[in-house]
């Protein structure tokens, strides 16, 4: 079964622990390094919690994460951020029920649109993505490790 929950700033080790998990995995996926955020601090961690929205999927409560969402509010709609499952939890329906957190918190603040922003190379996450109701804008973005598309959905 699947466990998600809402992160709050008290939750700054077990987002640690599952983003270097995550750069660990897919070190080309998020424009960052495991050995760069490995460095980062106690503040560092409460700064993100208080950035983002975060969810974290385990196998219930005090499980071990395998799963991640963030959403962030700006200009008119939210922006999905550092979406990973682990390799182990794939095909479970862990992504759906992560990105449905975050669109669930996007609405309810308002938002008419879920947006992101899906590496070239990663044609696996884009698969996803799409079977999830997200459709691709044709806008490009270039980052110093990587090309990246963006993609929208309706929350209306």
């Amino acid at each position: 079964m699947v466990h998600l929950r809402k992160l709050t700033d008290a939750d700054w080790r077990p987002l640690r622990e599952i983003r270097l998990a995550t750069l660990a995995d897919s070190p080309s996926a998020f424009g960052s390094t495991y050995a760069q955020e490995a460095e980062f601090g106690e503040a560092d961690w409460r700064g993100r919690l208080t950035q983002r929205t975060y969810f974290l999927a385990s196998d219930g409560p005090g499980g071990e994460a395998f799963g991640v969402a963030a959403g962030k509010a700006g200009d008119g709609e939210w922006t999905l951020h550092s979406m990973w499952v682990a390799p182990a939890a794939r095909g479970r329906g862990v992504a759906a029920r992560l990105i449905k957190a975050v669109a669930d918190e996007a609405a309810a603040h308002g938002a008419p649109v879920l947006a992101l922003q899906v590496a070239e190379s990663n044609t696996g996450a884009r698969r996803a993505y799409e079977r999830l109701g997200f459709v691709a804008t044709g806008e490009w973005e270039t980052v110093p490790s990587m090309r990246r598309e963006r993609m929208v959905r309706s929350l209306t």
